[in-house]
């Protein structure tokens, strides 16, 4: 019986049951295609500006995209290398269809998962938790816990011109029924809105009128290892007036722009269309033109997501340098889909309404493959943890990306769909890229994410940091007219990064991380102060309050903190529309309930 059903098999769906695996519990995924899992429905990239911290803190949890995008990887390159290396974001291109083969391939393999072909479209509950799953073909199937991971395909309807039909991706269906379940149980729906550009063939592009994009070499992947020197190309085209003007005229033929999409689309990757007309000042937008595969004969236009019409997008594409002859093979098109509000559920990505039931990826109303997969690791530990009667897995914003992300959905909601960035973690400065495995390899440890011999290779490095340092502090180094340290140079040099090993892979971690330690040292000392006051403030435990019996809270912060049903203090604090004199109500409240316990106890 002690069984838990995945529904999805997309990125959060394949994270969820790789780490419900090596928890040693017997996992049935449940998906409308099970030769495609881990699909790159969109642009076939991994990582980015805080992406890339998602992805090495998935690794460092013993989880399975980055082992898969770095099999699958065709170029690197680290971005935002003009500010400190604690927000570098460290970028994949990848082969789309090697990375949903190894994906298939991999998980297929392990032999605690069974994967089905089907639709789960309905939730078996009793007693205010979960009974089992109803499957389209299956029937009832008994389980213990079910993460739900449907992506886009909640109701999913596709979007180009006129053109509107029922999917979650060009060529799949629509995942339906279980907004029934959602809706018995008292779990708001709203709907959102993504999109994805068209693909062109290589062969018709005028490649030496784009701009040449190489990858980087000398730099670690996602499995601290170097990546490989074969590296493929990626060009930089832009539009122009002439493509502004095709689409300007032809706004009352957007599905957008005449109302039939009635979901909110990313705002920090809008179509096409709207970058035109909330930017109309602009003379032109970049678009990068990327390849789908090593022998794939297709690109993908990021930054021309559309969903105007096809003759539209035709015209649109033939007014771009170097497109003029190209031939489409596909165009874009619109996604309008159903989400769940995540502040209805727990830290641990649980629903509030039903126990045993798990939220992952899209449904919550984020966007990008990293989001998703990192939802997916934590939903599928804690239906785990659920099912074995362990305590819940909750990072926390001051120890991971993942923390900050799972902590902003269950604490603030969506309105739109959701992406991290690394302006959203305050305490950035101790979460770079590779200090991943330092932060988080004994709490995967203690999950049973990783073996021994990981926590001891991680424990050998934080040795080894020690160790580093001492030798910077006791090398002498003459620069200029001056004789210094190698920690001095660090603090005074703008860019200390040139010390680093280039032909050793172990030493370049061990080199970053020291720069940051000694770079970061003073702001770090203020930014533990401020944690050291929300771990007080996190020790303070508000999830058993009644606020109807809490003096000076407005009837208005009364039902936000019903409605998000804060665990601590500091969680309330972060509320929107919580104000400060609200914590110190509670803080009252807390101390007057603590004393009157004392008190009665006495007596």
């Amino acid at each position: 019986m002690d069984k838990v059903v995945v529904v999805g098999g997309g990125h959060a769906g394949c994270e969820s049951a790789y780490a419900l695996s090596k928890m040693g519990i017997d996992v049935l995924i449940i998906t409308l295609d099970k030769t495609s899992l881990g699909r790159v429905s969109c642009n076939p990239s991994m990582g980015g500006i805080a992406k890339g911290h998602l992805i090495y803190e998935i690794e460092a949890c013993g989880g399975v995209q980055p082992l898969i995008t770095d099999r699958a990887s065709m170029q690197y390159r680290m971005l935002n290398r003009k500010k400190g290396s604690a927000v570098w974001g460290l970028r994949a291109q990848i082969d789309r269809g090697l990375y949903e083969r190894y994906m298939t391939e991999f998980i297929s393999s392990i032999g605690n998962i069974e994967i089905i072909q089907d639709e789960v479209v309905d939730v078996i509950t009793e007693g205010g938790r979960v009974r089992g799953v109803v499957a389209s073909d299956e029937g009832e199937l008994n389980c213990s816990a079910v993460v739900i991971t449907t992506g886009t395909f909640l109701n999913g309807l596709l979007y180009r011109g006129e053109e509107v039909w029922e999917g979650g991706r060009i060529g799949d269906g629509a995942s339906k029924g279980l907004e029934r379940f959602f809706e018995r149980v008292g779990i708001e729906l709203g709907r959102l809105k993504t999109g994805t550009p068209s693909r062109l063939y290589w062969r018709s592009l005028d490649l030496d009128r784009l701009i040449r994009q190489d990858g980087e070499r000398g730099i670690l992947n996602f499995n601290y290892e170097f990546v490989r020197d074969e590296q493929l190309l990626c060009y930089i085209a832009k539009t122009n007036r002439q493509v502004h003007e095709v689409i300007i005229k032809n706004l009352d033929r957007s599905p957008l722009y005449q109302g039939h999409i009635k979901g909110i689309g990313p705002r920090y990757c809008p179509s096409i269309e709207d970058k035109v007309v909330r930017f109309s000042d602009k003379e032109s937008h970049i678009l990068f033109v990327e390849p789908e595969g090593w022998e794939n004969e297709l690109c993908y236009i990021n930054g021309l997501s559309s969903s105007l019409p096809a003759d539209v997008q035709d015209e649109m594409i033939h007014s771009i340098e170097g497109f003029e002859d190209a031939e489409v093979a596909w165009y874009g098109y619109a996604v309008e889909y159903d989400y769940v509000n995540p502040i209805q559920l727990k830290p641990t990505l649980e629903l509030m309404a039903v126990d045993g039931v798990f939220l992952a990826g899209q449904i919550n109303g984020t966007s990008g493959y990293e989001e998703a997969a990192a939802q997916g690791l934590v939903a599928g530990v804690n239906a785990g943890n659920y099912v074995l009667g362990r305590k819940p897995f909750v990072l926390a914003r001051n120890e991971s990306y993942i923390g900050v992300l799972i902590d902003d959905l269950v604490t603030r909601g969506v309105d739109e769909p959701y992406r991290l960035f690394t302006s959203r973690a305050e305490y950035r400065l101790d979460l770079s890229q590779y200090s991943a495995r330092l932060r988080l390899t004994e709490r995967a440890f203690e999950q049973g994410l990783i073996n021994r011999n990981r926590l001891e290779w991680v424990e050998q490095l934080g040795r080894n940091l020690e160790k580093y340092r001492r030798e910077l502090e006791s090398r002498r180094m003459r620069v200029g007219e001056e004789d210094m340290t190698g920690i001095e140079y660090i603090r005074r040099n703008s860019n200390p990064y040139n010390m680093l090993p280039i032909d050793d892979a172990y030493r370049q971690i061990l080199s970053i991380i020291t720069v940051e330690d000694i770079r970061y040292e003073n702001y770090r000392k203020r930014m533990r102060r401020e944690i050291d006051e929300a771990r007080r403030l996190m020790m303070i435990r508000i999830d058993d309050i009644d606020y109807d019996e809490v003096d000076g809270l407005s009837t208005e912060s009364r039902q936000r903190l019903k409605r998000v049903r804060p665990a601590n203090l500091d969680q309330a604090s972060r509320i929107p529309g919580i104000r400060p004199s609200d914590i110190i109500s509670l803080m009252i409240y807390r101390r007057k309930k603590r004393d009157d316990v004392k008190e009665s106890r006495a007596g």
